[in-house]
């Protein structure tokens, strides 16, 4: 791509958010952030990842965490910050990428470049694909789904002082990719970054 983009994905469990990722990021050819984000950070710091995957995108231990200075000293909240600094040296240092989850969409909330996405559908739809995934029965697909999201929106709402993980009014899109397929998605988005 000629500019630089930023391209934020935060999704329902089930969804189809991370294949979406993926997906973007090979189509505009950029680097993507997803599950290898924790290796690069902690290859950068010199610490391990099974360390650092501990308190990867939990909410903060209110109960260890103290507050000095306006910052939290948890380990959940340290983690948190190290992946937002990475994030945020690469984007200053002009690469384009798609990054998914990790309170992206409010890291680069007021950059120019950020084009948010929320990937979403109804979870009727969402527990026949966690249920082939993870080879559950339909109640603990149901089950995992609603942990999951409501893990995702707890370490979300924790680390920001925004609006609401699923809120529509803090994306620039929000799509049902389960209803128009997962291509198709990543075809809409990828002409939403294109134009924007």
């Amino acid at each position: 791509m000629e500019k630089q983009i930023i391209v934020t994905v935060n999704r329902e469990c089930g969804a189809g958010g991370q294949e979406i990722a993926i997906k973007l990021a090979e189509r505009l050819g950029i680097k993507v952030y997803a599950s290898n984000l924790l290796e690069e950070v902690a290859k950068e710091l010199g610490t391990s990842v099974e360390e650092m995957e501990k308190y990867d995108e939990k909410a903060r231990n209110v109960i260890f965490a103290a507050k000095a200075h306006g910052f939290y000293n948890s380990n959940e909240d340290i983690t948190a910050e190290n992946q937002f600094e990475f994030l945020k040296a690469r984007a200053n240092a002009g690469e384009s990428f798609v990054v998914l989850g990790h309170c992206s969409d409010i890291i680069f909330r007021d950059d120019a470049r950020l084009v948010s996405v929320y990937v979403t559908s109804e979870i009727e739809k969402r527990i026949p694909v966690v249920m082939e995934r993870e080879n559950l029965n339909e109640k603990e697909a149901k089950d995992l789904i609603l942990k999951m999201d409501k893990k995702r929106r707890a370490y979300h709402d924790s680390h920001t002082e925004t609006l609401d993980w699923c809120d529509a009014r803090c994306y620039d899109l929000c799509i049902d990719a389960l209803k128009i397929g997962i291509d198709n998605a990543v075809d809409v988005i990828a002409e939403y970054v294109k134009r924007s």
